[in-house]
């Protein structure tokens, strides 16, 4: 089972290179990131393809072009899935809507008839007043109705077009901040530079490492010592101005701390070719996220669970004595 364990880099093993690099690497993957997806999801060029194009491109290593990847598929998979459980929401509330409609113009007949009766006998009294009123009341409901039942069916038309066509729509940033930008004063922006500073910062708030089981520590491009030291490879772009390696001290983990240490230790096995090679108990993958309070990690790999073991003779019953009923569970 993966599992994810959380901690905020300390302000002590921080500086200002180190900080301005994180914030470099970030918005430049987030660059490289956006621009994949339009060659990879829109134009349906192949990862191997563009790989080749990046990595000289780019300057990057084929791991951290591995990493850009990985992180765009799992954003581009999740909405795929999402798409799907929109749609089956969407049909769900045009049924919904056109039943709606249907109840309540059965009920505006028959309140218009109620009217028409009334009006013969004693018009404008007070009972016909109300008659009216609920008379309006419905026919505005059904045209708020009608309103979202063409919205909805619209949507759903274009769902199921993205679907069959395959068609992917992301918005790096968010669409809630995006739409921000159009109602300044309100989001409390005091103007639109103001605005496209905070959609920037979002935009470039994370960086993805990912890791193999046959790498060092688990993790090629981010090694964790059992000295609590994490080693961050730096692209080639940017070593003239920060070297090679970013050093980050005294990384703990209040939460995991054991499982991680697990992950990292190394054992002799072969190759697919028979050579004997040394490779760690679990790949370790590790996400950079910037906000308001600093730079966390988020370290995910795989947490050894023990079997479920169901003994029939250790079951037991619990019983909960009530006022008037009494309730029990039996395990």
């Amino acid at each position: 089972m993966l599992q994810t364990y959380q901690t905020k880099i300390n302000q002590t093993s921080v500086n200002a290179l180190k900080t301005k690099y994180l914030d470099e690497i970030a918005t430049y993957f987030g660059y490289i990131e956006r621009k994949l997806f339009v060659e990879c999801f829109i134009n349906n060029i192949s990862r191997s393809e563009c790989k080749n194009d990046y990595l000289v491109r780019y300057h990057i290593t084929a791991r951290q072009f591995n990493s850009i990847y990985i992180q765009l598929k799992g954003k581009v998979d999740s909405i795929k899935e999402l798409n799907k459980i929109h749609l089956v929401d969407m049909r769900e509330r045009i049924k919904s809507l056109e039943a709606c409609i249907k109840f309540n113009t059965e009920k505006q007949l028959k309140l218009q008839l109620k009217i028409l009766r009334i009006e013969k006998i004693k018009p404008f009294t007070e009972y016909f007043i109300k008659i009216v009123q609920q008379h309006k009341s419905i026919k505005f409901l059904i045209h708020q109705n009608k309103c979202k039942l063409f919205n909805c069916k619209y949507k759903l038309e274009k769902l199921e077009q993205n679907i069959v066509s395959k068609k992917i729509r992301i918005c790096f940033g968010s669409n809630v901040l995006f739409n921000k930008q159009f109602n300044l004063n309100e989001n409390d922006y005091s103007s639109h530079t103001d605005w496209k500073l905070a959609w920037n910062k979002s935009r470039s708030s994370q960086l993805f490492c990912l890791g193999s089981k046959d790498e060092s520590s688990g993790n090629q491009t981010c090694i964790y010592t059992l000295n609590h030291d994490l080693r961050l490879k730096v692209a080639y772009k940017f070593e003239k101005e920060f070297g090679k390696y970013i050093v980050f001290k005294d990384i703990k983990y209040k939460y995991g701390q054991e499982v991680i240490y697990n992950a990292i230790q190394t054992y002799m096995g072969t190759t697919k070719g028979g050579n004997s090679a040394k490779y760690v108990k679990s790949a370790i993958s590790y996400r950079f996220m910037k906000n308001e309070y600093g730079w966390y990690i988020n370290a995910t790999t795989e947490k050894n669970t023990p079997d479920t073991i169901t003994n029939k003779t250790r079951g037991c019953i619990g019983i909960d004595m009530n006022a008037g009923f009494v309730s029990f569970c039996e395990i």
